[in-house]
């Protein structure tokens, strides 16, 4: 399924105590687009859009996230595939208060995750099946999508390990990545608008974990995330190593409006609810990049 190779690289994404002012992580009025690829064929387009909604329970305007990907026009013939997500978000701490994804074409499903604290409810609905689930979870969590707003809004210094929870569907992973500054990233390489940006790299590896934190046996899961290096750390490309080769989501396009762009670029945070940040000079001498 289509989000699924998305969110192989996003679930690479990765506490402290609750922010008081919005964070500068997402912001209504942005619009991304992107082309996912796996190997050297591109296999279809992924877009998302920021805004803003009132939810149920809490003040003001929560952030609303509508993402959507869907199969070339020559997957199409074979099968449909499309994948709706939409999420709800907390400006405040970027923690996820809901999350509905459906997935349509061969394995049709409808998943809705609502969360408060550390505390899940997952509704799950495959075919003719139906399940409640109440969790617990170790720590609070994100989803994919909300942990790369929790990690566009640290700081991202150079050799910084960052960890955190995330929540996909119904698994549980544990995601550390490491923070590099490389010089350049070649874009849309083979396209017809071949270009060099300055990018910010993050490596990491997910491990699949239970409600107590411990892992499960299950393989790692590694990928490489790019972020654009400027004040709006811009998410400029995926890649994830999967059983069918390499699954890459590339950006296309990016829209903001002048208010998003300003409160995009208003700086940094220390600290994130769920996320751990270690520098360099706290690794052990033996695990420094």
């Amino acid at each position: 399924m289509l989000l699924e190779r998305v969110r192989l690289s996003l679930l690479l994404m990765m506490g402290g105590p609750a922010i008081a002012l919005a964070n500068p992580g997402a912001a209504p009025g942005e619009q991304f687009t992107f082309k996912l690829s796996m190997g050297p064929i591109v296999g279809g387009r992924a877009r998302m859009s920021i805004g803003s909604v009132k939810y149920a329970g809490k003040s003001g305007n929560m952030l609303s996230v509508r993402a959507q990907a869907e199969g070339a026009p020559w997957v199409q013939l074979v099968a449909k595939m499309q994948d709706d997500y939409s999420l709800v978000v907390d400006p405040q701490s970027l923690l996820p208060l809901e999350v509905i994804e459906i997935e349509h074409g061969g394995n049709e499903r409808r998943i809705q995750v609502t969360i408060t604290s550390r505390n899940v409810e997952i509704d799950l609905q495959m075919h003719k099946t139906k399940q409640h689930l109440k969790r617990v979870m170790p720590t609070e969590v994100h989803d994919p999508l909300s942990a790369y707003f929790a990690i566009r809004a640290l700081a991202l210094n150079e050799g910084e390990r960052i960890t955190l929870d995330i929540l996909d569907g119904n698994s549980l992973w544990r995601s550390t990545v490491v923070v590099s500054h490389i010089k350049k990233l070649m874009l849309d390489e083979n396209g017809p608008n071949p270009r060099a940006v300055p990018a910010i790299l993050l490596s990491g590896t997910s491990t699949r974990i239970d409600d107590t934190g411990k892992p499960m046996p299950v393989p790692p899961r590694k990928a490489r995330i790019w972020l654009s290096e400027d004040s709006l750390r811009t998410l400029l490309r995926l890649e994830a190593d999967t059983k069918l080769g390499l699954a890459a989501l590339e950006l296309t396009s990016y829209e903001a409006t002048a208010s998003a762009r300003k409160k995009i670029g208003s700086g940094t945070l220390a600290k994130v609810p769920g996320v751990t940040v270690m520098s360099s000079d706290q690794l052990p001498h033996w695990d420094r990049p």
